[in-house]
């Protein structure tokens, strides 16, 4: 569906809801991000510029579309030659097992972790690196605007699910008039639609042996750091 689709459905749908189409424009935009937040299906990567002596920087700032990592695809490293992929780790770990890490001599990252909306690397870098750390990650799709825009940035394999973004005007729809047992049927009836999109994007590869759906898998520590850099 179009943009302009989504409202005429919506209207069927909702007929009695006084909600202006800048309001429905809204709820259909805040759907598509809901899901692409809860089945992860839009995967893209962005770099960041590294700068000396700086060991965090701001993902929602560098990427305005993030939802998370791709732990599938990770971090790299560039030093403008090669890309070296950074283990994934928490600062847990690294209190546990690399002793006085924090007070490390910079040099090139060989690790990163999450806290918030930052991503931290170990070691901090110690110099300025152009595009330095390549993030795979997963994204929010395009806001739409024009009444032929599609929610999911033109996905036509996501076309049967777009009725989802209708179904999530509903729900706000009918909170927002205050007919709770309508809207909760609506939330329900939207949960099982994204459950079952979740089912349907990522059951062939739960098939795969030793394979874990991306929008499953936890960032986890890669081996002991004495293993760190060993080839």
């Amino acid at each position: 569906m179009t943009l302009s689709e989504i409202r005429t459905e919506f209207g069927q749908r909702a007929p009695d809801s006084p909600a202006t189409t800048t309001q429905q424009d809204i709820w259909a935009n805040e759907g598509a991000r809901d899901i692409a937040r809860r089945t992860k299906f839009n995967r893209t990567s962005g770099s960041i510029s590294l700068v000396a002596s700086t060991q965090s920087y701001d993902l929602i700032s560098n990427f305005t579309t993030f939802v998370g990592i791709d732990p599938d695809g990770g971090v790299a490293f560039y030093d403008g030659t090669n890309y070296k992929e950074l283990k994934a780790t928490s600062e847990d770990f690294l209190d546990k097992h690399v002793a006085d890490w924090r007070n490390a001599n910079e040099d090139e990252p060989i690790a990163y972790y999450k806290k918030g909306k930052d991503i931290y690397l170990y070691p901090t870098p110690s110099s300025n690196w152009t595009n330095g750390l390549l993030v795979n990650y997963f994204a929010k799709p395009t806001e739409m605007t024009g009444d032929t825009d599609d929610p999911f940035d033109d996905r036509t394999d996501l076309e049967p699910y777009h009725d989802l973004v209708v179904t999530f005007m509903v729900w706000k729809a009918k909170q927002s008039m205050g007919e709770y047992a309508q809207a909760d049927v609506a939330r329900k009836e939207y949960l099982q639609g994204v459950e079952q999109m979740n089912l349907d994007l990522w059951e062939n590869l739960d098939d795969q042996e030793g394979f874990r759906p991306y929008h499953k898998m936890a960032v986890q520590t890669h081996s002991h750091p004495n293993l760190w850099g060993v080839e």
